[in-house]
């Protein structure tokens, strides 16, 4: 069984790291969506629904057993010891099903594997990465973008924005950094240029 090399790919709120991912397996890189597997687990995983509800109550999942997304944020966001209980809920759980996933693609002799997470860093998780790709992109850029996605304000988005890590930190701490400042074209662009950065790592291995 080959090493695989595992990349994160990482980047605030409103980056486009999502975009960065899809574009990269319609290339033909087998990646994981990290933050979907985490949505997945908070419904579907007995033992974190039971520990979600006795931290946060009952009524943060609706009477059909999904998440009552929007109650959960607002308990979390604005208390850090809050969001801190949620993710030593789910990202323990998150991790082992990464490295399942990751086994399996080992086994079937892939040999890069793309990562994608909004918390590496605050987590301590890109330490477990073998290279880090941050998604850079203007703040007012991603503000605009979000409004426009989602219908928040400009101080809701702002105030989720306090509880990540500075953008410009996680830039600094890149190995690569994907430039989402022009068009869409201009971020497959970018793209092409991480596939590029992407093929010289391999030949490392």
């Amino acid at each position: 069984m080959k090493r695989i090399l595992k990349v994160g790919l990482t980047g605030n709120m409103g980056c486009g790291k999502s975009e960065v991912r899809r574009a990269l397996e319609r290339m033909g890189y087998p990646t994981i969506d990290a933050d979907s597997l985490a949505k997945q687990i908070a419904v579907s995983h007995p033992e974190a629904v039971r520990e979600i509800k006795t931290r946060f109550g009952d009524e943060v999942y609706h009477a059909d057993g999904s998440l009552n997304r929007r109650l959960l944020a607002e308990k979390v966001f604005g208390d850090a010891e809050a969001l801190a209980a949620l993710n030593r809920i789910l990202h323990p759980r998150v991790m082992q099903d990464v490295d399942r996933q990751l086994r399996e693609l080992a086994r079937q002799d892939k040999i890069v594997a793309i990562i994608e997470a909004a918390l590496f860093y605050e987590t301590g998780w890109d330490r477990d990465m073998d290279a880090m790709v941050v998604v850079y992109a203007p703040l007012e850029d991603r503000i605009r973008w979000i409004m426009q996605r989602d219908g928040s304000t400009r101080e809701q988005i702002l105030a989720r924005m306090a509880h990540q890590m500075p953008l410009e930190e996680k830039v600094k701490r890149a190995d690569f950094v994907v430039q989402n400042t022009g068009s869409l074209k201009h971020l497959h662009e970018e793209v092409q240029r991480l596939h590029r950065w992407l093929q010289a790592q391999r030949q490392k291995l």
